[in-house]
């Protein structure tokens, strides 16, 4: 499976900077897909802010969505 996107259609990878929905700025660090068709997977962030907290969210907090 492959981590998309939705507003580009682009694939996500590891280390790539993404944005959540307020717009903050994060590193993805990993990924992981759906393990039952009605889950979204999820990912692990790490903000770049001056508390760089670590956190996993479901793809939908960066827009991103699973494809096949």
């Amino acid at each position: 499976m492959r981590l998309l996107d939705k507003t580009t259609g682009k694939e996500l990878i590891i280390g790539e900077i993404v944005h959540d929905f307020r717009n903050d700025p994060h590193v993805l660090i990993d990924a992981r897909p759906p393990h039952k068709p009605s889950s979204t997977g999820f990912v692990t962030l790490r903000s770049m802010d001056e508390h760089a907290f670590v956190a996993e969210y479901y793809a939908g907090v960066i827009d991103a969505e699973w494809t096949a």
